[in-house]
Formats: structure tokens, sequence, C-alpha cells
């Protein structure tokens, strides 16, 4: 087996459950832990030092002078914005401080006795938008949560008011794939008729709610009417070779990696060759593959990236929202969909696994687009993504966009 380069948030239990299986075959695993946290990330870079400067993503400044505040009265912690800077800051005894949550930890610095700072520069601040948690260790051991702060720029998108969405249908659906019963949530539209053939979006995770941020705009006539059909995932449980099944479902990885080497198969059968035949028996929705689509976010989004480069000739568009990994098998066919690409610079997982699946892209000529945004690894700005990339598809619009930049390290792959 060659090394592989795998880069991963470890946020939810599938991603933690990679580390041991992957490092055994001779994975290269590129992480920073949090233990106060629970997660384990990748670190952000120390800005490098540019006139003018130009930012292309989230960095340390570690020239900032925190000394000047040191005695100053100020709330305690506190994230605030100044100028293309986020301010963190924390006073209290402590061994050492970080903050993290959805976004990648960082380590503060102490500048004064108990008190600790550090200063993020972030592109586009003013529509920044993450949930920042405070984590002090202490010397004894052991840490505590010192304190949940939302951050939002001046310009910060709003977000989705929560609460139900009408028009769906979840419907047990057996499988002989899976060899089980596997939930899926059909959304239909405002005003659906049988007179008319819809696209269809099929989303990962059983995240049906995410056609909330389409129902407004469909109502308004700025977006094109559009069935969403969810499939819930077979959940965070552990399986042999200490991996949870929804990793082994959603990552098209080489079998010896996996725990269940053959459930990403398996679930893609029952994708293509029960959920959708299903659908389309059952709903009025167009068959043509360009009115098709796949969407997920974090590992969601590695199966929506594979499964439609996988199957071509099934699928019109993927939707791709924080992927997290950098390993794609080797194929040459050529890509006639559209993949629309969403990292958070505040994400560092995704900052480093787009633009490496924007080179795998680019080499099978597939017409994508990279989108960084000020945000971190949440539902909030999942929703935000699907939002603006869902309209896009359904528009038809061609997903590239400006130059593509290479990743800085080469994507592995294989057969």
């Amino acid at each position: 087996m060659f090394p592989l380069v795998i880069y991963l948030l470890m946020k939810d239990p599938d991603h933690m459950a990679f580390t041991r299986e992957i490092l055994a075959a001779g994975a290269c695993l590129v992480l920073m832990s949090s233990a106060a946290s629970g997660q384990s990330r990748l670190a952000f870079k120390n800005c490098e030092i540019k006139s003018p400067p130009i930012y292309t993503e989230a960095c340390v400044d570690t020239t900032y002078a925190f000394a000047t505040r040191a005695g100053k009265t100020v709330a305690s912690p506190s994230a605030e914005i100044e100028g293309n800077r986020l301010l963190f800051y924390f006073k209290g005894p402590a061994e050492s401080v970080t903050v993290g949550r959805e976004m990648a930890p960082l380590a503060l610095s102490k500048f004064s006795e108990d008190e600790w700072g550090a200063a993020l520069v972030i592109p586009d601040i003013d529509r920044v938008l993450a949930t920042v948690q405070f984590n002090a260790a202490q010397s004894g051991g052991g840490s505590t949560n010192a304190g949940t702060i939302k951050v939002a720029g001046k310009l910060a998108a709003p977000i989705y008011p929560k609460g139900n969405l009408h028009g769906v249908k979840s419907i047990p659906l057996p499988s002989e794939h899976l060899g089980s019963t596997r939930a899926i949530h059909v959304w239909l539209p405002p005003g659906y008729t049988t007179a008319v053939k819809y696209p269809v979006i099929y989303v990962a995770d059983g995240a049906v709610m995410l056609a909330r941020t389409l129902e407004p705009r469909i109502v308004s006539g700025t977006v094109r009417p559009v069935i969403v059909v969810a499939i819930n995932d077979c959940g965070n449980e552990m399986v042999p070779g200490a991996m949870s099944c929804r990793a082994n479902e959603y990552v098209d990885l080489p079998a010896a990696m996996m725990g269940l080497p053959d459930a990403y198969q398996r679930h893609e059968k029952f994708v293509l060759n029960e959920v959708i035949p299903f659908v389309e028996r059952s709903y009025s929705v167009s068959t043509n593959k360009k009115d098709r689509a796949v969407a997920g976010f974090s590992s969601g989004a590695d199966w929506a990236a594979s499964i439609a480069m996988r199957n071509p000739g099934v699928f019109g568009g993927a939707i791709v929202m924080s992927p997290m990994i950098s390993v794609y098998r080797n194929a040459s066919a050529k890509l006639e969909g559209t993949f629309f690409i969403t990292a958070g610079y505040l994400d560092a997982g995704a900052m480093r696994a787009a633009p490496c699946l924007g080179s795998v892209l680019a080499k099978r000529g597939a017409d994508f687009r990279i989108t960084k945004v000020p945000y971190g690894h949440s539902q909030d700005s999942n929703e935000l993504a699907f939002a603006n990339d869902a309209a896009l598809w359904l528009a038809g619009k061609p997903a590239a966009s400006g130059p593509f930049i290479a990743p800085a390290a080469p994507c592995r792959t294989f057969d």
C-alpha cells in the first residue's frame, strides 16, 4: 500500500474512527489535537509578512501587540473584530487556553498574568460567521468550557429560521443491497403537480431540512422548483476495524482501509438501483441526468463528490460542502456535470481538501467552482452554501469562475 495523505476534520465520530485504520495502512495524517474540545483538526498557519498584505486563507498574526491591552478591563472571554483580524481574549488562571468548536483549534498566547490572546486574520471578515468555544486547561489535568460566543461580521448572512418543514414524507425503504431498511425523506416543493417533471437533489445524512433554504425562493419564483430526497446514514456506531458505519458508507477509499470493505459499494448500489428508481416511479421527476444532483456536508460532501465522479452518466451536478479527504480514485472519463465546492476559511480541513478535489476535477475536464467563505464547519454554513449552490445548479449556471489554484501538495490517487 502506497502512502496516502489525508486531511480529516475530527469533529464527528466517523472521522475520528479513521485514524487507527488509516495509520495502520501507512497513511500520513496531518492533524492538530485539542483534548479540551475532544476534537482534532488541521491547524492554522502563521501569517506571512507581505507588503501589501494579501490573504487568501485565515492565518495567525503573531505580531499583534496584545501586551498593550494588559490590565485593561475587557470582557472575558471575548471575540471581537478589529480591521481584518478576529481577536480572541481570555482572562483567568489556566495552563493553556484554546478556542475551537466550529473552527480549527487555535492556541492563545499568554501576554500577562492570567491574560491570554490570539489574533486571526480572516479574508472577507465582514461576513464572518461562526460559533467559537474557549477551553481552559488546568494544571491538575482536565479542562473546562470557559465560554461560547457567536461571532458575526456586520455583513454576515442571516441564518435560516429553524422550525418545521412542511411537505416532507418519510419512507422506510427496504434494501436488498444493504440487507436492511433505510429511511428516506422526500420533500415536495410548494405547488407540486404531476404536470411538471421536477429536478431532484439527493442529500446525504437525511438532511431534508436543507430544503427550507429553497422553499421561500421557490414561492417567490426566483428558484426553479425542485424535489429534495434526503437519505439517512447508517449512524456513527462502531463496526469492525474501529470505524463508524457512516464512514464506511460515505468515503471511497481502498478496501484494505475499511472496516466493512464493500460498504461504500453496497450503499452506492442502494442509491443507484433502489432509491433513484423508487423516486422516479413514485413522483413526477425528470429522468434526464442534468436534472439529477447529489449534495452533502463534511463526510457527506466526500460522498457527494465521489458518487458523482464514479457515475458521470447518472448525475448532472454535485453540491460539495466542506469536503474532508484528499485521496481519490484514478479515473480518466470526462465529467460533464457541474461541481459546486464550498470551503470555510475557519475550516482548515476543508480549505486543504477543496483544492485537492479541484485538481482531480480539472484533470477530468469537469466544470467546477470552489467558493471560499468566512465560515466554520457548521450547520449554518452548510445551509448558506446549499442555498447558493443549489440555486446556481437549478438555474443551469456554469460552475467555473476565476483561475484555479492547485493545492500546494498534490492529491494522492489509487486504483
